[in-house]
């Protein structure tokens, strides 16, 4: 595959100008390829040095960016597969969002645009919903579960611009998503539920003192009682 890279930037005078142009190393694991192009882990900001994460996530947190081109194996593949750890190395956490029981499905906490640069693909969201895809056309993946099949005899190759957003409300009927999303969810029900604990003992401390407070209140009001009819 090996694509072309050329990244623009400003000189220390302020001026455009070409900060590199390259070819892209491919990285591979099994039939899994792809050529990563950009990539941020923080809010963009220009002007910047033009330096990109080295093996980041495969995909972004929230406010990152990533850009690469990847390609489908044709249904003729015949090559090795790729081991866990291999493909760890080649994607760090792609397959964390990978579900055990439907290969290939997933879910990321991103919108993606999707660009079928050659050959042709069909993508499958929910309920076996499919859509063909040829050269030249687009998807914006808005954060939901899918898989690829790539049915030809060909590769196909897709440009992909993945940037990562925050979760509101639950991500779809599934409630699949990364397992850090997940875990972050996790301990923020926990911080919750302790806050929580913690009002209602406050509270029933409360209700305690105020109640103390007014036996202490009678008591004191019994004994000014007595004490008048003493006097009398």
């Amino acid at each position: 595959m090996s694509f072309r890279r050329v990244i623009t930037g400003h000189d220390s005078d302020g001026n455009a100008v070409i900060l590199t142009d390259e070819r892209v190393e491919t990285i591979r694991a099994g039939a899994f390829a792809y050529d990563s192009m950009w990539a941020t882990d923080e809010p963009a900001v220009v002007p910047n040095d033009g330096s990109i994460p080295e093996r980041p996530s495969f995909f972004p947190a929230s406010g990152g960016t990533r850009v690469f081109t990847w390609v489908a194996a044709p249904q003729n593949y015949s090559g090795p597969a790729a081991t866990p750890d291999e493909m760890e190395a080649a994607a760090p956490g792609l397959a964390a969002h990978m579900e055990a029981d439907a290969p290939g499905m997933h879910t990321t906490q991103t919108i993606d645009v999707d660009i079928v640069v050659s050959g042709e693909i069909w993508m499958e969201v929910d309920n076996g919903v499919e859509v063909h895809l040829t050269q030249g056309d687009v998807v914006i993946q808005n954060g939901t579960r899918h898989r690829w099949h790539n049915r030809t005899d060909q590769p196909t190759v897709i440009l992909s611009v993945i940037v990562g957003a925050e979760q509101h409300g639950k991500h779809g009927k599934h409630g699949h998503g990364s397992k850090t999303d997940n875990g972050k969810n996790k301990s923020k029900n926990k911080q919750d539920k302790k806050h929580k604990h913690d009002k209602d003992k406050n509270k029933d401390k409360n209700k305690d003192k105020s109640k103390s407070k007014q036996d202490k209140d009678k008591n004191k009001d019994k004994s000014q009682s007595k004490k008048r009819k003493k006097d009398k």
